[in-house]
């Protein structure tokens, strides 16, 4: 992402800072302020230490779904421009303990910030067939939702991201362009962390806080998402 307009300028929101790299962006472009927000807090704990002696980067740990009663009381009311970029990060898929990843054997956790909500595995093992088949429609657009929900029910309980894996794996046989459990994992990301309306509800404060002038840009990767985002 090219940040042009903060040439000129002006305040700006990083709401999925992670680590900095769109803040940095925004500072390198002649950003004067930039509100680096992000829900996981070993996200920010790494933001304090990356931005500590940078006056110009405000901190904090929140959710943006609630940036339309944060961004204000910090002072970036009327921002010039906002970005999100949404999904995971590589630091979060590389960590076996969050459980985001297939390929590392960890606790079915998922959660962007683990001290709120409940973890992935609790919907693996609570759900009926009939509604996990539909979130795994739903949020991982998963054609095959109907047999991997019937198999991951027959096999649980589950402990571990390898036991769920291998389960999701034994449904759909043979060889397969993506891993049969990247749908899966991606779908149950989602609920768990109620990215949706987390995404609707930032985009809506995005929209009523910006600035006239102000450009906010999205990176989405999910088709549910890129609707919402068009």
């Amino acid at each position: 992402v090219e940040f042009v307009g903060a040439a000129r300028g002006g305040t700006y929101v990083d709401a999925t800072a992670g680590a900095g790299g769109h803040s940095q962006a925004l500072l390198d472009a002649g950003a004067d302020r930039v509100l680096a927000i992000d829900t996981d807090p070993h996200a920010v704990a790494r933001l304090h230490h990356r931005f500590t002696d940078d006056p110009r980067v405000q901190v904090i740990h929140a959710n943006f779904r609630d940036l339309g009663q944060i961004a204000p009381t910090l002072g970036f009311g009327r921002p010039d421009g906002l970005v999100f970029d949404l999904g995971l990060s590589s630091d979060q898929l590389e960590d076996p303990a969050r459980g985001f990843s297939f390929q590392l054997d960890g606790p079915v956790d998922m959660r962007f910030n683990p001290d709120c909500g409940r973890p992935a595995l609790d919907l693996v093992n609570r759900l009926p067939e009939p509604e996990l088949a539909e979130l795994l429609r739903q949020y991982g657009d998963e054609r095959r939702a109907r047999r991997i929900a019937r198999r991951i029910v027959q096999r649980r309980a589950f402990t571990s991201t390898a036991e769920l894996a291998g389960a999701i794996r034994s449904a759909i046989p043979g060889r397969q362009r993506l891993h049969p459990a990247t749908r899966t994992f991606q779908a149950l990301r989602m609920a768990t962390n109620d990215e949706l309306r987390a995404l609707a509800a930032g985009l809506h404060a995005a929209n009523e806080l910006a600035a006239s002038e102000a450009r906010v840009v999205v990176i989405s990767f999910h088709s549910h998402e890129d609707r919402m985002v068009k």
